[in-house]
């Protein structure tokens, strides 16, 4: 980026100058008054918007500084509420966007299902060319997380842990006149030691687990316009990123095989399985599908482990094919004997025949889901990885990277020291107290 003047940019990392000079800071920020006009001399920190956290001495002079939008100017000594005033806002106005979550259950993916069957793990019969609703299936479950096993663990030193060793090396350093930098970085290199040595390596890495048995079901009724579609896209997936003769590929990476199925758009799409009518008392559906969360939405940052309730919502569906000489002239197909007479008058005709190698059982199937096209399991641990580079689904909220932040330091009456606090880029859902050790 070349430029003489000041410009607004959007970027997702702070810019660095390769060749020439000048200044990179938050468009957005807040100006501060610091005045010690007629008071002792009194010290303050802020985040300063172009070289990062300061610490400033202020003697018989009134200094203005710009602080990161939406922080403050903290007194650390000899310093009254009043002598820190915001004078004013500046705000660009520039839109830069921001994280959107992706939302899966829009009116369009209603056109848009996947089923999983017994076939699908044993064989590719042909798939049928109509889409039968027969019921919705509902249930109980339960979900929570596991560390995953046998991966990597990392030590983490966060950015705060650093600035508090840095504060209290300075106070050591300035005990002496002149500054003495030496003392200074000779106990920062303790600390650093210190805090390395007593930091437990951790495993960041964890899974989500659930089970749902589908016990309860209700029929979807008939005469309605909610129970059968012709099939505009019929195919099978196998896991990997493949095309369908959808608008877009399917991303079915080391995922199980199944089967998709996109309905004819000329028609009106099928409901979602809670929405069906026998699931809804009035407008209201009698059971939501719940069955995802993070951690922290329930609240379980310290025992990520403990099991949660989860309900769990689907389709039961069939595959038909609409042949309409299926049976061909009259006699010409072969009758087999299913072992079975009634009475044809009988004043109860409705029966179930059942006849060759028809089973009923119960049926279950395992489904997961990558969130990263890598992983970290059975290497050595602190081996370098760049999550955020490598989501498998749009862009994980969660994650840590090897990638390192730089950061600066300020010395009051020193200047500033550039780029000497490093930690490891994260974004994690359940940072604590301290900021070392985070899930």
């Amino acid at each position: 980026y070349t430029s003489i003047q000041d410009d607004q940019i959007c970027s997702v990392g702070k810019p660095v100058f390769i060749v020439g000079e000048g200044k990179v800071g938050y468009a957005d920020y807040d100006v501060y008054e610091l005045d010690d006009t007629f008071l002792a001399t009194f010290t303050a920190s802020y985040d300063d918007r172009f070289i990062g956290p300061t610490t400033l001495s202020v003697g018989s002079t009134t200094d203005i500084v710009e602080v990161v939008a939406d922080t403050e100017v903290i007194c650390i000594a000899n310093c009254a509420t009043s002598q820190i005033r915001r004078i004013r806002q500046v705000r660009s106005g520039l839109s830069c966007g921001g994280t959107t979550l992706l939302n899966g259950f829009t009116d369009e993916n209603r056109y848009r299902q996947i089923f999983n069957s017994p076939e699908t793990s044993f064989g590719q019969p042909f798939l049928a060319d109509i889409l039968k609703l027969e019921s919705v299936m509902f249930g109980t479950g339960k979900a929570h997380f596991v560390e995953v096993r046998d991966n990597a663990k990392y030590k983490l030193l966060s950015e705060a842990a650093q600035k508090a060793a840095l504060d209290s090396s300075a106070k050591l350093g300035s005990i002496t006149t002149p500054f003495s930098a030496t003392a200074m970085f000779t106990a920062y290199q303790s600390y650093l030691t210190i805090y390395i040595n007593g930091i437990t390596r951790k495993n960041y890495a964890y899974s989500f687990n659930s089970i749902g048995d589908y016990n309860y079901g209700v029929g979807v009724p008939d005469n309605q316009g909610i129970k059968q579609r012709e099939l505009d896209i019929a195919r099978y997936l196998i896991p990997g990123v493949q095309a369908v003769g959808d608008d877009l590929p399917i991303n079915n990476w080391n995922r199980e095989s199944s089967v998709f199925m996109k309905t004819n758009i000329d028609t009106t799409a099928l409901p979602y399985p809670d929405k069906s009518p026998n699931m809804l008392s009035g407008v209201t559906s009698i059971v939501t599908d719940r069955s995802r969360f993070t951690i922290s939405e329930i609240g379980n940052c310290g025992t990520p482990a403990k099991e949660e309730p989860i309900q769990v919502v689907s389709y039961y569906a069939s595959l038909k094919n609409s042949v309409v000489n299926q049976w061909g002239q009259i006699y010409s197909y072969e009758t087999i004997d299913t072992g079975y007479q009634y009475i044809i008058n009988s004043p109860n005709p409705i029966t179930t025949v059942f006849g060759g190698d028809t089973f009923i059982s119960r049926f279950a199937y395992k489904t997961k889901l990558p969130f990263f096209i890598d992983n970290r399991v059975n290497a050595p641990d602190d081996s370098d990885i760049f999550y955020d580079e490598i989501g498998n689904v749009a862009y994980p909220r969660f994650w840590h990277s090897a990638r390192s932040i730089l950061a600066n330091y300020s010395i009051p009456g020193q200047g500033v020291m550039a780029n000497i606090i490093s930690y490891k880029a994260h974004n994690f859902d359940c940072p604590n107290e301290v900021g070392t050790d985070v899930i």
